[in-house]
């Protein structure tokens, strides 16, 4: 039934008795339930399906989830601050929103994964500059980190070692930058501060084949940049401590979807006249 037509019903039903009547707050608050489930879903799908090959689905599911959530925030939709249930209230949906909008640059990150050539300054899959990702990779951290706040432990964990892949892979892409100016020890400095920064990751996190694959190409890089450094370029190596704050400041690389519009209702018949993918 449509939105629209469900309130007008609530608010206008002569025959009803007044022990009968539904409070309109509490037929809201069930649509809005429906569709932060409707959200999760979509989330949890683009988390499912994600191919680097082809990352088009997994992230057709995070713009839809973004736009769901974003309608919760809108003033319109009676989203009180101090909603009886948790999961409708604001912070709580705010927090969804970093989470997802993260997850929209993670997606960057993980097609980008590619390193077939050790000493390649660039990652060979993708146009954009290591020092470019490195923005976009701080940014999904920071999202990240902003998320965690108010979501569950489960969720709090996920978004807890996303945020420190990000800050690994960020470190990475300031290593590949530095080998190609070569400041070799400096390049191993940011590897050591990659690896320093994924050992806080749970053994079972959700994420364990992309932080393998990402451990895989630090390792790699590592023993390539001190096996130079030890017999060709012997420079000093800063230490770990010193390097892991230095992370430039994030970028956005993809932009908020718009929030999403319920159907138009036909005042006519009272079915809905708008088509959407989102059903």
């Amino acid at each position: 039934m449509p939105f629209s037509k469900t309130r007008k019903l609530a608010k206008h039903s002569s025959g009803a008795t007044a022990a009968n009547k539904v409070p309109v707050s509490s037929l809201d608050a069930e649509i809005h339930m429906v569709i932060l489930t409707w959200a999760l879903a979509r989330w949890l799908l683009a988390r499912q399906t994600f191919d680097p090959a082809d990352p088009k689905p997994a992230n057709a599911h995070l713009h839809q989830a973004y736009s769901l959530l974003a309608y919760l925030t809108q003033p319109d939709t009676l989203m009180l601050p101090a909603s009886p249930h948790l999961e409708l209230s604001a912070p709580f949906v705010h927090s969804l929103l970093f989470a997802i909008h993260g997850s929209m640059h993670l997606l960057v990150l993980y097609k980008s994964l590619v390193l077939p050539n050790t000493y390649s300054s660039h990652l060979v899959s993708t146009s954009i500059s290591p020092p470019l990702l490195a923005t976009i990779a701080t940014f999904a951290a920071q999202s990240f980190v902003s998320a965690s706040s108010t979501l569950s432990p489960d969720l709090s964990e996920w978004t807890a070692d996303a945020a420190a892949y990000s800050n690994a892979y960020a470190h990475m892409c300031l290593a590949l930058a530095a080998y190609k100016q070569r400041k070799v020890g400096d390049a191993i400095a940011r590897l050591n501060a990659a690896n320093e920064t994924l050992k806080g990751i749970s053994s079972s996190s959700h994420l364990k084949q992309p932080i393998s694959a990402l451990g895989t190409q630090i390792t790699q890089l590592l023993n390539a940049y001190s096996a130079e450094n030890s017999s060709i370029s012997f420079q000093q190596v800063p230490s770990t401590e010193s390097i892991l704050p230095m992370l430039p400041s994030g970028r956005v690389a993809v932009i908020a979807p718009a929030p999403w519009q319920p159907p138009a209702v036909n005042a006519a018949t009272g079915q809905h006249t708008a088509t959407t993918d989102y059903y």
